[in-house]
Formats: C-alpha cells, sequence, structure tokens
C-alpha cells in the first residue's frame, strides 16, 4: 500500500484527475491467502517426515546421501576434470531439489530483471520506429471538418506540405471484427510505412495494405480477402490484402488516393503534414501538433515509468539475495562435516571459498541463460496485453543484458563472500564429532 505512493507525484505530472488515493481489489486478499496456505503446505511437506520419527531418531544428524557413479564420472573426461568441477558435481547431484531452487531463485532475479529493463528498451525502440523512421514530419496540422478545397490548397503552398487521410474503420474478416485506422496516401514523403525490421517498404497505388498487429487479430494473411468500412457509412468494401505492415501506434489498413478513388470514396484531407514548425494560424486549421512537443510528452512518461522500473530492479536482487543466501546456508549446513574433513586434510578457506563460489556460479549461470529467454517471452505476453492498437516487438539492448548479467552475478559473488566468516570459524573437532 505505500509502494504506489512513490509513483503518485511522477504520474501527477502527466494526469489530471481530482485526487490521487491507492485502489484496492479483492485479488490482495486472494494473493495473500494464497502466499499463507503455500507456506503452511511447504513447511508441512519439510517438516511431515521427521515428525512421523522417534525422538531419538530425530536427534541423531543424517547421514549423508550417498551419490552413485553415473557414466559422466566413469568417463574419460571425468579423470581429467579439476578436484573443484568434481566435488562439487556430486555435491549438486547428492542435493538436486537444492540446486534446482538455487537456479530458480537466479531464474527470478534475471526474468524481473529483464522484464523491467526490456520494457524500457522497448518503448525507447518504439519512440525511434515511430518519430523517425514512419514519420518524418515536424508538424501536423488537423484540418476542420469543413475546410474548402481553396483553404487546404492555401495551407499546403504556405507551408509546403502534404495532404493526407485518416479516419476510423471497421474491418471483419469471417465473424472477427475490429476497429482500425484507416490512411490514404498520397504521395507522401513524410510518412513512410515499414515492416517488421522497421525497414521502409513501397505501397503501389492498387494495393491495400494491412498492420500486422489487425492481420494478428482477424487472422488473415497476403492474399486473404477483408472487408471494411468507414464510420458512418453502411457500405461494405470487400478487397485483397496486398502487403503487411508494421506500426507500433496504429492499426487499420493502408492504400492510395487512387485505389480508395477505386472504391467510389472521395479523398477528403483530414490534416497536412510539413517538415516546417508550423506556428501560424490558418483558417481551416483545428490545431496544430508539434513533433517535439510529441516527443517530450513521450519522455516524460517514459521517466515517470523509471521509478517502476527501478523498485522492481531493487526487489528482484533483494529476492535473489535472500534466496541464494538461505540455500547457501542450507548448503554450509548440510556439508559443515565434509568441508571440515577438507581443512583437516589441509584445504585452506580461500580453497573452501572457492568451491562454494564455483557452484554457485554455476547456478547462476544455468538461471541467467534460462531466465534471459524467458524474462522475453514475460515481456511479449505482457505486451500482447497493452490493447488493439498498439504493436510492440521485444527489444534488448546490450546495456541491458551487460547489466542483469553484472547484478545476478555480483550479487551471487557477494552472497558467497557472507560465507568467509562461518568458514574461518569452523570448528573442526566438533563438526567431525557431530555423526558419532
Amino acid at each position: 500500500m505505500t509502494i504506489p505512493q512513490i509513483t503518485f507525484e511522477e504520474f501527477g505530472m502527466l494526469y489530471s484527475i481530482p485526487e490521487w488515493h491507492v485502489g484496492f481489489d479483492m485479488i490482495f486478499v486472494v494473493a495473500t491467502a494464497g502466499i499463507v496456505i503455500l507456506s503452511l503446505l511447504i513447511s508441512y511437506l519439510a517438516c511431515r517426515s521427521i515428525a512421523k520419527e522417534s525422538p531419538s531418531q530425530a536427534i541423531k544428524p543424517k547421514v549423508p546421501k550417498i551419490s552413485s557413479s553415473g557414466w559422466f564420472e566413469n568417463s574419460r573426461i571425468w579423470k581429467k576434470l579439476s578436484f573443484n568441477v568434481r566435488w562439487n558435481w556430486r555435491d549438486a547431484k547428492r542435493n538436486k531439489f537444492r540446486a534446482l531452487m538455487s537456479v530458480a531463485g537466479v531464474l527470478g532475479c534475471t526474468v524481473i530483471i529483464i522484464a523491467s529493463f526490456g520494457c524500457m528498451d522497448s518503448f525507447d525502440e518504439m519512440k525511434e520506429w515511430t518519430y523517425d523512421d514512419i514519420n518524418h514530419y515536424d508538424s501536423k496540422l488537423v484540418l476542420e471538418e469543413n475546410a474548402t478545397d481553396s483553404q487546404i490548397d492555401n495551407i499546403v503552398d504556405e507551408v509546403d506540405g502534404e495532404k493526407l487521410m485518416e479516419g476510423s474503420i471497421e474491418i471483419k474478416s469471417g465473424d472477427i471484427k475490429k476497429s482500425g485506422l484507416l490512411t490514404v496516401l498520397d504521395d507522401n514523403e513524410l510518412i513512410t510505412p515499414t515492416d517488421d525490421d522497421e525497414n521502409p517498404i513501397e505501397i503501389g497505388d492498387d494495393e491495400v495494405c494491412i498492420s500486422h498487429k489487425m492481420a494478428e487479430l482477424l487472422g488473415v494473411g497476403v492474399g486473404d480477402t477483408i472487408k471494411w468500412h468507414t464510420m458512418g457509412s453502411d457500405k461494405w468494401i470487400s478487397s485483397n490484402v496486398d502487403k503487411i505492415y508494421a506500426d507500433p501506434t496504429s492499426q487499420g489498413i493502408i492504400l492510395s488516393k487512387d485505389k480508395l478513388e477505386d472504391f467510389d470514396k472521395d479523398y477528403n484531407p483530414t490534416s497536412i503534414l510539413s517538415s516546417q514548425n508550423v506556428t501560424d494560424n490558418f483558417t481551416g486549421v483545428k490545431t496544430v501538433l508539434s513533433s517535439d512537443t510529441l516527443t517530450e510528452s513521450w519522455d516524460q512518461m517514459m521517466e515517470s515509468s523509471m521509478s517502476i522500473v527501478y523498485l522492481l530492479v531493487v526487489f528482484a536482487t533483494l529476492l535473489s539475495v535472500i534466496v541464494l543466501y538461505n540455500l547457501g546456508l542450507l548448503s554450509y549446513t548440510e556439508i559443515k562435516r565434509e568441508l571440515a574433513t577438507l581443512k583437516v586434510l589441509g584445504f585452506k578457506t580461500s580453497k573452501l571459498r572457492r568451491l562454494l563460489l564455483t557452484q554457485n556460479l554455476w547456478f547462476t549461470t544455468i538461471g541467467f541463460v534460462i531466465g534471459v529467454p524467458l524474462g522475453i517471452a514475460v515481456l511479449q505476453y505482457l505486451f500482447g496485453t497493452m490493447g488493439d492498437s498498439f504493436y510492440l516487438p521485444v527489444h534488448l539492448s546490450l546495456k541491458t543484458l551487460v547489466v542483469t548479467f553484472l547484478i545476478t552475478y555480483v550479487v551471487s559473488v557477494l552472497v558467497n563472500l557472507m560465507f568467509s566468516g562461518k568458514l574461518k570459524k569452523l570448528d573442526m573437532v566438533e563438526s567431525l564429532k557431530d555423526n558419532e
């Protein structure tokens, strides 16, 4: 209930509402009850076998698990491996569940960090895709509905602009029906349709293009037939899909002025695009949208989201520390006698610390390798819930991968250093007498 208070100030710069307060939903109660029940269940399963034992059996130290030699231990490669690697392999083999939980802890940390920073990377890519690759104008003059042809032509001459027609439409394929945007181009150079790889594509005068997200929603592809009509008109138009374009913020169809007229529809410009920074007021213009203003608003929105990203990263790191430390403590308790034996045989504390660190790094590497693609999958799922208007592929920068790698591995090393004091204070005589 306290975390939302941190974000209110940031979102207050974007949204104007009467008051900001924390909401409540029954899912909070359900989630809390689920956590309690799950914790009780895990505790019961952990204690069930011990509770069945007699007191004399319960107080006796447990006999270490015996791991039989498998094909790997009997191979030639095994003999060439160092003692460090062989010892950790057998320890992990004897304690598979502990190893699995260590991997799961790092994996959870990696997934959250990848999803958090990957979200910002994808939004940055979305901004560049929208305002650099697709839209090249500096000003968009939205026309009034009653603007005359002479007024429009005069504005085009004054700002050296291009006419553009946009309108709401309804598209259907079979029983699926969706709302979208109709974009009609007239030799426009300030708007460049792109494909999934953000590369420019040419739209012929006789072609009808549908956006990637809309094609997915309708379940259609190139060569299929769709039907559509403009809002306010009951006349459905049937057309074939000639190409598929990709746009992160606008879903619908794009066609040329000539193709529109082939469907017996009038070309009525709704806006004028210009590469100039237009500040003058023109008759027939409802409003002027500046590219700089739009990008500034976008940047403000992203800044407000960064606080949430940082919170997620902090909690992900904390999760990793808690899981690795507890599992490390459990591991230390289970192999305390083995460590004491090694110390008696002459192994120094630094060597023992290296043994534990090697195992930590193994589990961290496995968790990181699995966590990266899983984090991408989670992020792609979240982007899929953003609504029908947005199409946002996942983009991960090299910086995100490096930062995630450093966080997970630094945490692993720091947790290992926490056990240095325990290794130094390890009582060899007491540890070796525990099992007598």
